[in-house]
């Protein structure tokens, strides 16, 4: 399964090379669901953290987090039909990670310890035991009412879901 993985991943970079994209000629990559990023522009990766470092700072309050991902979305909702060049660029090379898990090893941790930080440990002293009682609960139920929903309603086992 592994060289399944690397053998889409070299042909992905395989499509985009023979392309030559720029970044006034992008091209999108339909195997990839996302654009070719173009070559030796990877401050643009840099670019795009430091705009999210920028609107962390510029947002101040209990929501601040929320605010940088919501941007972070609409900044990504812009890319897509308007070309912005630069930052388009920074967008493909982080939405194009790979391996994936790389991105949750980056932006999970800041914000955990962000909403951490900002937590009121009394009320979550008095709400802990109902918290994880429906963390758990809401978890299970929604597996064992979506599971058959997605392997029999939308004929995902003959595909190789089971």
């Amino acid at each position: 399964m592994a060289g399944d993985a690397a053998d889409k991943a070299v042909e992905v970079v395989d499509f985009c090379l023979n392309k030559h994209p720029t970044y006034d000629h992008r091209i999108d990559n339909p195997e990839a669901y996302n654009w070719c990023t173009v070559e030796h522009k990877s401050w643009d990766v840099i670019l795009f953290a430091g705009i999210a470092v920028v609107v962390a700072c510029l947002s101040q309050g209990p929501y601040s987090s929320l605010i940088v991902l919501v941007a972070g979305g609409a900044l990504m909702g812009f890319v897509y039909p308007f070309n912005l060049k630069e930052i388009g660029n920074g967008v493909a090379l982080w939405l194009g990670i790979e391996p994936y898990e790389l991105f949750f090893y980056i932006f999970l941790p800041p914000l955990l310890l962000d909403a951490a930080l900002k937590i009121d440990w009394y009320v979550f002293k008095k709400v802990a035991l109902n918290v994880v009682t429906l963390a758990f609960l809401v978890v299970a139920g929604t597996c064992a009412v979506l599971i058959p929903v997605m392997l029999y309603v939308f004929w995902l086992k003959p595909q190789g879901w089971a």
